[in-house]
């Protein structure tokens, strides 16, 4: 029998993708929270959550093939300018809101989504990804 001590990796994996998975949870309950405007003293933050990794998520997926730690850095980067072109564009159009940007922020996000679903369901692959026959991966 395997100890789990023995696949550290594998560990370490489960672990950031339950991570990810609770950062996420708490983004869209920050979203959700904004867009009914509730009264909770967590919806600042847990909007705040969401509008940065809202759109570095969906820019980290739209990457994928390339280096994590470049992804990384663009996924933030893009997020910031995502963010940024988001607040022009809200405060260009009108009376700026909360609840109009947090929608701006969630439709790009959902945009980005879809657009690595569409590729996914395609079977597009990333350059320089390939199937692997000798059972690495």
């Amino acid at each position: 029998m395997e100890s789990t001590t023995s696949r550290p990796s594998g560990i370490r994996s489960d672990l950031l993708w339950a991570l990810a998975g609770a950062v996420f949870a708490l983004a869209a309950t920050g979203c959700a929270l904004a867009i009914t405007d509730a009264d909770s003293s967590l919806r600042a933050p847990l909007a705040l959550l969401f509008l940065f990794t809202g759109p570095a998520g969906g820019l980290y997926a739209v990457t994928r093939g390339l280096d994590p730690a470049i992804r990384a850095t663009a996924a933030g980067t893009g997020a910031t300018g995502t963010l940024l072109l988001a607040s022009w564009l809200h405060t260009a159009t009108g009376p700026a809101s909360a609840t109009g940007g947090i929608t701006l922020v969630a439709a790009v996000t959902a945009l980005l989504f879809a657009a690595t679903a569409v590729r996914h369901r395609r079977g597009e692959r990333p350059k320089g990804e390939t199937d692997r026959t000798d059972g690495r991966g």
